[in-house]
């Protein structure tokens, strides 16, 4: 797929409607979240018969009832023409706020609210990861669909002894352990020894320039490269912890670092996959190809 057909109404609209069956979304004051304002109500939805619904998950029921009102109100909608439904006009101002956002190049997003989230204990003293939470709509609606470009840009890249976080679903932790069977037998006699590595902490901050590195040596689309800048452009997390848009003085020639938003559904790019999604594991590291 292009890049610009990540960011069509349909991959949009999508996006949103799993948001919303999973009950994601900001609240704003009165309680309501901001995912709820641009679909209609639930009892608006066009559901399917019951025999047509047999079978079927029920959260992939509700989305097809969404997307079937969506579709019916929406599809014939022309430029110019006002909707009547004040939730489709807030869909598709949100819509061309972000297609127009992205295919300008003109990205902007506001700075991110930073949360601790508990990530286990340590010598009885609870540990905390710091990730950004993105409170606007628009800007989460980007990344989540530059994170789906991204991955399966990457699919194309990533080796075949490559097991974690990989959207083909034929390369599992079943195949590595076919893997390693394979590689067993060909040693019939005596002891082979596994190791297991595991970094830690070496993705709860990215360099700013490993990023760019990375990105460039794997190879994306201009206009996804502007929503990287972006993004990155947007904040740091320096050594301190705390929230910055300076360059520290550090030893690492003072580069920035991002840490990881919420919000995000889909996998990263290799330059750090923390830039893009809550995990700490990237595909591409030894980490997860040595599993």
């Amino acid at each position: 797929m292009k890049f610009e057909e990540y960011f069509s109404f349909e991959a949009i609209v999508k996006d949103l409607i799993r948001w919303r069956v999973k009950g994601k979304g900001k609240k704003d004051e009165k309680g309501r979240r901001d995912v709820e304002m641009v679909l209609p109500a639930r009892k608006m939805w066009s559901r399917a018969g019951v025999k047509e619904r047999e079978g079927v998950a029920p959260e992939v029921v509700r989305r097809q009832a969404i997307w079937r009102t969506v579709r019916r109100v929406c599809g014939g909608h022309r430029a110019g023409v006002t909707l009547p439904l004040r939730w489709a006009q807030n869909l598709m101002r949100l819509v061309d706020e972000v297609r127009e956002a992205v295919f300008s190049g003109k990205v902007t997003f506001e700075k991110p609210r930073m949360i601790d989230i508990a990530k286990g204990r340590e010598v009885g003293v609870i540990q905390y990861r710091k990730v950004a939470s993105f409170e606007r709509l628009s800007d989460r609606v980007i990344l989540s669909r530059m994170t789906a470009y991204v991955r399966d840009r990457l699919e194309a890249v990533l080796g075949a002894r490559c097991y974690s976080f990989r959207k083909d679903r034929d390369i599992n932790h079943q195949l590595a352990v076919q893997h390693l069977q394979e590689f067993r037998a060909r040693f019939p006699v005596g002891s082979l020894f596994v190791a297991e590595c595991d970094i830690k902490k070496f993705f709860d901050n990215i360099s700013h320039e490993t990023v760019r590195r990375r990105w460039n040596e794997v190879g994306f689309a201009d206009a996804a490269g502007k929503v990287l800048e972006a993004y990155l452009s947007v904040y740091a997390v320096e050594d301190n912890g705390a929230l910055g848009t300076t360059r520290p003085t550090n030893a690492d020639n003072g580069a920035l670092r991002t840490t990881r938003p919420t919000n995000l559904s889909s996998r990263a790019p290799t330059c750090g996959r923390s830039c893009w999604r809550s995990s700490s594991r990237c595909s591409t590291n030894s980490r997860a190809s040595t599993r």
